[in-house]
């Protein structure tokens, strides 16, 4: 997991911690509270256990959204006895955001016997139900996001872009620190592109730009300064870059002061309304949305709160006013169904107000916090957003960048386009070479051909925004296919190398529990392996299975067995030669970690151990014949497990929590 130094409140403050804990509900003082509550009380508790001591301490752990601790408070206190509404709410909202939904649910049905209220039990119903707003082509791996953390993504100007990060070239760096850089987006050199540091940092000062102000030809930007009590205020500072992005000219905004904060401001794009956060006095919530007009002597008008049809009692963060000046998209947990911070939209009138918010769905929407939405382009067709969602793969978790498009909306503004191909390796990152790529558009057959240059690139003049199949073939590295959207300028291939005994991690699989069944959303990723081993016929797989250490040993061993073999007969079916794979589940017997019988893990340290992946077991000559295996293929078995063979036997394995199987994507 990424190591954070999250001191803003969304963007305001960002706490230190190993992980992001909490984006809403102050921006410093309640948090302090908070604090101080759990460190005075659980003294106490420990002295003298009571059901009030408990419940103060599962809701200041809620409000801190740190939900393990919560549950296992408000869990003890209902050993003794029912809660009451208030807490029976939180003590739902805290399964909800764990990812506890079954228990949410019987929660949900008895709140609505004992209160005869619907509200919890329609979050679940609506969350349920929900499907996104439009089509959306979403990618969850933004080439700059780096080990560490990223949001933004706002457009400078050409290919140039302002992205924050507490990213720092300092190996030493013992304290991380959120700044504002300036990137080349096209730029993917050693796999991102370099950061450029627009400021120097500060101790105990953390700056975030939120907009960049095309008209003004300037930026703004969100500082939050920590005092000697670890109080919290932000403020707007308004600046400019010069030739060699380094920021000067800076003032303040007007409507800054020290008793609140104010900050993530956003200027519409004829220039004339700005929008901005602030936890002011006389609010609706927590942090609301105000507005500021453009005055006729060109100063910014007094800060109007933009009502409750926007604003809650919750949190609203992160105003973006779309390219058209007719839409505000927003982060919100009063307006959250997923959990969280979710993104909504609420379209503007003529008279400045807004209407009720829709909340934008899957996939922009998570159990996690997810923010930041900017568009890239003059047309809201395309652009970026944010979110600490857990995602499986080498940018891991945290806050990363997420692009999307929706395909409905599209407008093809590159009729012939310069486009690129870079080929790197998937576990290295570094660039591969002499890669033959044959390109073919799949509206019309066209096809493009050519080889990846030394520094693993392909330059081509593509006519179009037809989607089109890329299908990479190297000596020593695994041949693939792969689908691209007609829309991008530029694509990454990333290509595992073809050696003995490298491991390739499958993409989570959701089983049921207890089950071997292979649920319906697994079937997109094993195509894709099904398609990697038939363009493969050189080679012969273990496909193994793995679970955690839960459970009965010998259950464990059959279950991950069974469900290797299921996998194995769908890959047959897809057409995979039967000889070309080995079925080998190991139970719980190669743990990644040391969550071992009676240890005591968190449950992502379980979800490591439960996987699904597959280990080269010989590569042979290739065939004449692409479709035929190799005459000498005589591959060697994999390794004896160090259990006795466990006789196939009912299929009963114990009920335990669902596994997750989860590691790196194939595509």
């Amino acid at each position: 997991m990424k190591f954070l130094t999250t001191f803003f409140l969304a963007l305001f403050f960002l706490q230190t911690n190993a992980q992001l804990e909490n984006r809403t509900g102050e921006f410093g003082l309640d948090k302090v509270q908070y604090i101080n509550q759990i460190a005075n009380l659980e003294p106490v508790y420990q002295r003298t256990p009571t059901k009030p001591v408990a419940l103060d301490l599962a809701d200041a752990f809620y409000f801190l959204q740190k939900y393990e601790k919560a549950l296992m408070y408000y869990e003890i206190a209902l050993l003794d006895g029912k809660i009451d509404e208030s807490h029976t709410k939180n003590y739902f909202s805290s399964l909800y955001e764990n990812g506890d939904f079954e228990l949410a649910r019987k929660v949900a049905n008895e709140f609505v016997i004992r209160f005869k209220k619907m509200d919890l039990l329609a979050k679940m119903d609506t969350a349920e139900r929900w499907k996104q707003m439009d089509p959306v082509y979403f990618e969850k791996y933004v080439h700059f996001n780096s080990p560490n953390n990223e949001f933004g993504a706002i457009t400078y100007f050409d290919n140039y872009k302002f992205v924050n990060s507490d990213f720092t070239y300092d190996r030493y760096a013992t304290k991380k620190t959120f700044a504002p850089y300036v990137i080349d987006f096209n730029d993917t050199g050693r796999g991102r592109p370099k950061f450029i540091s627009i400021s120097p940092k500060s101790p105990n000062v953390y700056d975030a730009i939120s907009h960049y102000d095309q008209v003004e030809d300037q930026v703004y930007i969100t500082r939050t300064s920590v005092d000697l009590k670890g109080y919290k205020t932000s403020r707007i500072l308004i600046g400019s870059l010069d030739d060699n992005f380094q920021l000067l000219n800076i003032s303040e905004f007007p409507y800054n002061n020290p008793n609140f904060s104010v900050g993530q401001a956003c200027v519409s794009q004829d220039g004339e309304m700005l929008y901005l956060v602030s936890d002011k006095p006389g609010g609706i919530g927590g942090a609301d949305i105000y507005r500021c007009m453009k005055l006729e002597d060109g100063s910014w008008g007094f800060p109007i709160n933009l009502g409750n049809k926007v604003n809650t009692t919750g949190d609203e963060l992160y105003p973006y006013i779309n390219p058209q000046g007719n839409s505000l998209y927003f982060a919100s947990t009063g307006h959250s169904i997923f959990g969280g911070l979710d993104l909504n939209k609420s379209e503007k009138t003529r008279s400045h107000a807004f209407k009720k918010p829709i909340n934008l769905g899957i996939p922009f929407n998570s159990h996690g916090d997810d923010y930041g939405m900017v568009f890239s382009d003059d047309y809201g067709t395309e652009g970026f957003f944010s979110s600490n969602r857990k995602i499986e793969d080498e940018s891991g978790s945290g806050d990363n960048v997420f692009s999307f498009s929706y395909e409905n909306n599209k407008v093809c503004k590159d009729p012939v386009k310069n486009f690129k191909i870079l080929v790197v390796d998937k576990k290295t990152r570094e660039r591969i070479p002499n890669t033959n790529l044959k390109m073919t558009v799949k509206l019309d057959g066209r096809v493009y051909e050519d080889v990846s240059d030394e520094n693993g690139e392909i330059h081509l003049l593509v006519e179009g925004c037809n989607d089109f199949d890329v299908e990479a073939t190297h000596d020593i590295y695994l041949n693939n296919l792969f689908y691209y959207d007609g829309f991008k300028k530029m694509v990454v291939i990333e290509l595992y190398k073809k050696e003995l005994d490298n491991i390739i991690g499958i993409d989570k699989i959701n089983y049921e529990i207890g089950k071997y069944e292979i649920p319906t959303s697994a079937l997109p990723q094993l195509t894709k392996l099904a398609t990697l081993l038939k363009k493969n016929r050189d080679i012969k797989i273990e496909l193994s299975s793995h679970t955690d250490s839960r459970g009965e040993l010998a259950a464990n061993q059959l279950l991950s067995q069974k469900r290797s073999e299921h996998i194995v007969k769908f890959l047959i079916s897809g057409g995979v030669n039967t000889n070309q794979m080995v079925a080998k589940g190991y139970g719980e017997t190669k743990l990644l970690n040391e969550c071992v019988d009676g240890a005591v893990c968190a449950e992502e340290q379980h979800e490591k151990n439960r996987r699904t992946e597959f280990r080269i077991l010989e590569i042979m000559s290739k065939p004449a014949n692409p479709n035929d295996p190799p005459a000498d293929f005589k591959a060697k078995e994999p390794e004896p497990s160090q259990l006795q063979k466990v006789e196939p036997v009912e299929n009963k394995p114990p009920v335990k929590n669902q596994q997750n199987v989860k590691s790196l994507e194939v595509e």
